[in-house]
């Protein structure tokens, strides 16, 4: 299986290889033509995607990407024993603030060393996951499917796992309990050179996952 370079950096591109390898051969195609067409910042999100789908498969996971469902396309569908959906997982990237990006990018683009401080504010996080949990809150009670969010965490926009669990379980009275449409939620991110992950199952979820459990 080999369709060239479908990354600049080495590691990234070997990693992509590695990934292929572990998904569902039939979705391998369909990354190779997202790599080969997205710009930077889109591949980047398809990466962390395909990331998040091998990890899935190496918790005994059976999973298929992009596949559309009542009019959504989540990231990833999850399958049962007979070949019927039974779960979504949806990925969803915490940048910095653009302003705080922007700076970056001006500061080492002249040369310089960038020396700010980077902090992540609850009701940011907030405002994100209740986009995501919003747009397919509605397909999953219809559908009575469990819905998982995965939520990677750039190293520019650093937040730990007690602060998500602060937002989905506290903040507000916790998104959580105003969305029982979502089972539960996945954090990765990327440290000391490997890609670490967590489970928060929802206590009030109508509908249980099994798939947040292999990650608590």
């Amino acid at each position: 299986m080999h369709f060239g370079r479908l990354a600049g950096n080495d590691s990234i591109n070997t990693r992509i290889y590695e990934c292929f390898n572990a998904i569902d051969s039939r979705d391998v195609e369909t990354f190779v033509r997202k790599f080969r067409t997205e710009n930077d910042p889109q591949r980047f999100h398809t990466f962390r995607e395909l990331i998040c789908g091998e990890e899935l498969f190496r918790r005994g996971l059976k999973a298929r990407y992009e596949q559309p469902l009542g009019g959504l396309t989540p990231d990833w569908t999850i399958y049962d024993e007979d070949g019927s959906e039974c779960e979504i997982v949806d990925v969803v990237t915490l940048h910095p603030r653009y302003d705080i990006e922007r700076d970056i990018a001006r500061t080492v683009g002249s040369g310089q060393i960038w020396s700010g401080w980077i902090t992540t504010a609850p009701d940011r996080l907030y405002g994100k996951l209740q986009g995501k949990f919003g747009a397919y809150s509605t397909f999953a009670e219809r559908g009575r499917s469990a819905l998982v969010v995965a939520l990677f965490t750039e190293f520019m926009a650093p937040i730990d796992t007690s602060e998500v669990h602060h937002v989905v379980n506290e903040l507000y009275g916790g998104l959580f309990s105003a969305y029982p449409q979502v089972s539960g939620l996945i954090h990765f991110e990327y440290s000391l050179g490997a890609y670490r992950f967590s489970g928060i199952a929802n206590a009030s979820a109508a509908i249980q996952s099994d798939v947040v459990k292999r990650f608590v």
